[in-house]
């Protein structure tokens, strides 16, 4: 089912993934949800990455590419929030992949009121997959109740990945320049600033694990 709304912009930071990259540039042209910007930041890879980027740009008119020397994936994701025009905003990373329907479905619960929408979502290891994130259908959380759930770190996660913001939120907000868990004073403050939280209580998003991943 398409849905013709509002667009949504994909930020994808993308380093040294030459072996998982075109499964998740895939992952995202081929959703159900076609009104995406997808912003790849190539953050200075020494592979095939940035080539990568630019085939797949050359493949489909909605993706963007920027190509820039290495600083981290914070730096990264705040260069595709510089460029950004969609009304909605999501990030991917670039070894990971999404649910053909994943944008669809949380589109659909961003109604007037909620700021940002999650899913579930599945982490894959070498040995085993784990299931987190994920409520019993669809729930709704005030700002506060949100924060607790953060904090409990059993139904909101503080990635930034498995969840759909309203830019209007992000507003001057930007990722710390760090190369690790950059993802959670970013959720904080977008959780801090919120009306409302909802988790669509599905699994849409996929985490790989991988060695020297970042």
């Amino acid at each position: 089912m398409e849905i013709k709304a509002a667009l949504i912009s994909v930020i994808v930071p993308v380093y040294n993934v030459e072996a998982y990259l075109e499964r998740c540039i895939c992952s995202i042209i081929s959703q159900s949800y076609k009104m995406l910007e997808i912003i790849l930041v190539d953050d200075g890879s020494t592979d095939n990455s940035g080539k990568i980027c630019d085939a797949y740009k050359e493949k489909d008119e909605r993706i963007k590419v920027i190509h820039k020397s290495n600083a981290g994936p914070s730096v990264a994701r705040n260069y595709g929030l510089q460029i950004a025009s969609g009304n909605y905003i999501g990030f991917i990373d670039s070894d990971d992949y999404i649910a053909a329907d994943m944008y669809e479905e949380l589109y659909k619960c961003m109604k007037p009121g909620i700021d940002i929408v999650c899913c579930g979502s599945l982490s894959v290891e070498k040995h085993k997959k784990r299931i987190a994130f994920k409520t019993k259908g669809v729930t709704v959380f005030n700002r506060e109740e949100a924060l607790f759930e953060l904090l409990k770190g059993e139904l909101i996660s503080f990635s930034a990945c498995d969840k759909l913001f309203r830019k209007e939120l992000i507003k001057g907000t930007r990722f710390p320049k760090a190369r690790l868990c950059e993802d959670l004073p970013f959720t904080y403050q977008m959780i801090k600033g919120s009306n409302k939280v909802v988790n669509i209580g599905a699994v849409k998003y996929f985490y790989c694990y991988r060695e020297n991943s970042r």
